[in-house]
């Protein structure tokens, strides 16, 4: 089951750790830095949540705040689940399944989150963290007997964990044990680079101070803490080479030191343990608890989903929805109006384009009235008759003919030849003159010749010191 992280624009975020009678109330306040206060540390001293004012009214001002409590580690199952898919999709659709076998109870009873999912080269390893509905009922129930009702429930083992690597980052192959020494129970949380196991105990703050003072029989003595502590540690150290140890002490219990040096002298001796106590031990669990609802780099894990919602998360859930659809109607308008815009625009350019063409096409043409959408075919049926009827123009002084004439011209002057009728064209020739007595015109008709054409000449007789009549006809020699 996929969670979505609670999102507003508060930046506000209250962590509580409630007991039987005790309570602490973080504020964490995210701005340039994150920040955490103290806002109340003390006894739930009723059961009224009308008469809960001394520790809930501030909260209570932030109305747009986030409330964030937990499901405790004994009231809820975690499993690791290996899925043989190397995809994520995938093994989100079968951990139902697997899960459901797993479980003391039937999977439809209880709501089940996965926080934590490593993709691996041919699996997926997931933690699977599970509890019953009546459980979180109940829970929600304590917290609304002190006057709060928490948005999140995050889960406790998650929340002490992570708010560790927070405070002490992670170095080396090192078993990691948080030890949460809480009023009415004990928590201890194992790791190493990532998060293995949370367990619960009995044995707290409360019954430790009443055996010393001898006022109440022990219900879990610290000689049973501290023998289940050893078994858990057996447990998680299976190598044959011991790796290092290191305790890290929180809750209101860290701040007795005499009970964590008993519990430190009964625990089996190590030289590779190193035992390390954080600041404000009795608000770690609070302030693990706010942190975890703002960090993005956390899994979120909020048993309050579904039905069993807070009405604020609900609200949340459906104002953001409307933003949505609000966004996308807005965009939607957007492209129409652009579309249209554009539509119109296009039209205004065509007609434009369209008065432009029609006056070039009446200018070349020289029609006073030409059809829309028939400018370039009668355009091209014009020039195509003004290519027809200037065909023989053009031929006649085209470019290549030049030559051809001057020559002709040349060698007639030279031989004294006069020309009377000329006509050169591409595919014939025709030279009509006199030359007098005694002058030749082959030296015209070898060069006609030359040029590709076949040459017929005519030469008429006459008297001596007279003027001869000639004709020089030549045609293309590939005429068809």
């Amino acid at each position: 089951m996929m969670v979505d992280r609670i999102n507003t624009r508060t930046h506000i975020c209250y962590g509580i750790d409630l007991s039987n009678k005790h309570l602490i109330i973080v504020r964490l306040t995210k701005r340039k830095k994150i920040t955490h206060e103290i806002v109340y540390a003390g006894e739930t001293v009723c059961s009224d949540p009308s008469e809960a004012q001394p520790f809930h009214v501030n909260v209570e001002k932030d109305s747009n705040s986030i409330l964030a409590g937990c499901i405790r580690v004994h009231n809820s199952s975690m499993h690791w689940i290996t899925t043989p898919y190397a995809s994520l999709k995938k093994a989100r659709s079968v951990i139902p399944s697997l899960l459901d076998i797993q479980l003391p109870f039937p999977l439809e009873d209880c709501v089940y989150q996965t926080p934590y999912m490593h993709l691996a080269k041919h699996d997926v390893r997931s933690l699977a963290v599970a509890t019953r509905q009546d459980a979180i009922k109940t829970r929600c129930s304590q917290y609304q007997n002190v006057g709060l009702n928490p948005h999140v429930l995050d889960h406790e083992g998650l929340a002490l964990w992570d708010q560790s690597l927070e405070e002490i980052p992670i170095h080396g192959d090192t078993l990691r044990i948080i030890a949460y020494i809480g009023y009415d129970h004990s928590v201890l949380v194992f790791g190493k680079t990532f998060f293995q196991a949370a367990h619960s105990s009995q044995f707290g703050l409360t019954v430790y101070i009443s055996s010393q003072k001898d006022t109440e029989p022990e219900s879990v003595s610290i000689q049973d803490f501290t023998a289940r502590i050893e078994r858990l540690l057996q447990s998680h150290m299976t190598q044959e080479t011991p790796c290092p140890v290191m305790w890290i002490w929180t809750g209101p219990g860290a701040c007795e030191k005499e009970l964590c040096s008993t519990i430190e002298k009964q625990i089996a001796p190590s030289t590779l343990t190193e035992m390390k106590f954080v600041e404000k031990p009795e608000s770690f669990l609070a302030r693990g608890l706010a942190t975890r609802v703002f960090k993005k780099d956390l899994a979120p894990c909020n048993f309050r989903s579904g039905p069993l919602s807070h009405p604020q998360t609900l609200q949340w859930v459906m104002t953001r929805k409307m933003k949505r659809t609000m966004t996308s109607a807005l965009c939607g308008l957007m492209l129409i109006a652009l579309n249209m815009g554009w539509h119109f625009l296009i039209k205004q350019k065509n007609g434009q384009f369209q008065t432009v063409l029609t006056e070039r096409a009446s200018r070349l043409t020289g029609l006073s009235r030409i059809y829309k959408g028939q400018e370039t075919y009668i355009v091209e049926q014009v020039f195509k008759e003004q290519v027809e009827m200037k065909t023989p123009f053009i031929k006649g002084v085209s470019f290549s003919l030049r030559p051809l004439f001057h020559k002709i011209g040349k060698i007639a002057y030279t031989d004294h030849i006069f020309i009377e009728d000329l006509f050169l064209g591409s595919e014939r020739i025709s030279l009509i003159g006199t030359v007098r007595q005694g002058h030749q015109t082959e030296k015209l008709a070898q060069y006609i010749r030359e040029q590709g054409y076949t040459v017929t000449e005519e030469q008429q007789d006459s008297e001596p010191e007279k003027w001869v009549r000639f004709s020089i006809k030549g045609t293309q020699q590939n005429e068809s």
